[in-house]
């Protein structure tokens, strides 16, 4: 009950299995209803992926099933599996209410992320300097305005309308890049 469950069971096999299938490449899940952060590839630097995962059983036959809702920070996606096809109006109950509370969980803790990219923002802004040439604005043709340097690349804060340093955008001659866990809607 206390580490992750490989493969228990055909039904746990089916969430594993639908979340490879929609890119989720995770290897164990543990079905404790509590929110769980993982890299969704090998190549991601942080845990931006993330699942909420019940077991419980059908009321009438007692079928153990699982219900798995699944996203990732980055994208914003908030996405469900159940691996009962055919449920009771009573499990049908049931599973929407799980479905609600993850829902609200994933909110909570999408919060504490936005407050903690927030945080780590503000300490790197500071970081920064507040003069400074850039291959981006040369090729622009256009100055520098509320923004900083770092070595060649910008730095743009990405506030709310109330002034609120959320993230930072990098940009480069070769792209733009916002802050991982940078809370950029509403922004």
């Amino acid at each position: 009950k206390d580490g992750p469950i490989r493969v228990r069971g055909a039904s746990m096999k089916l969430v594993l299995d639908h979340l490879r299938q929609e890119n989720y490449l995770i290897d164990a899940i543990v079905p404790d209803g509590h929110i769980h952060r993982f890299k969704r590839n090998e190549n991601d630097k942080k845990k931006d992926a993330w699942y909420i995962c019940y077991q419980h059983h059908t009321r009438l036959g007692g079928e153990l099933f699982y219900i798995c809702i699944y996203g990732d920070w980055r994208e914003g996606n908030c996405d469900k599996f159940c691996s009962i096809t055919m449920p009771s109006k009573d499990d049908r109950t049931f599973i929407e209410h799980q479905i609600e509370l993850a829902k609200r969980k994933r909110e909570a803790e999408q919060i504490r992320v936005w407050e903690e990219s927030a945080i780590e923002s503000q300490t790197e802004w500071t970081s920064f300097l507040e003069t400074g040439t850039s291959p981006y604005l040369e090729k622009k043709k256009v100055k520098a305005h509320n923004i900083k340097f770092d070595g060649d690349t910008l730095v743009v804060p990405v506030r709310d309308t109330q002034g609120k340093l959320w993230g930072l955008q990098r940009i480069t001659l070769t792209g733009k890049f916002f802050s991982t866990a940078c809370r950029v809607k509403g922004n």
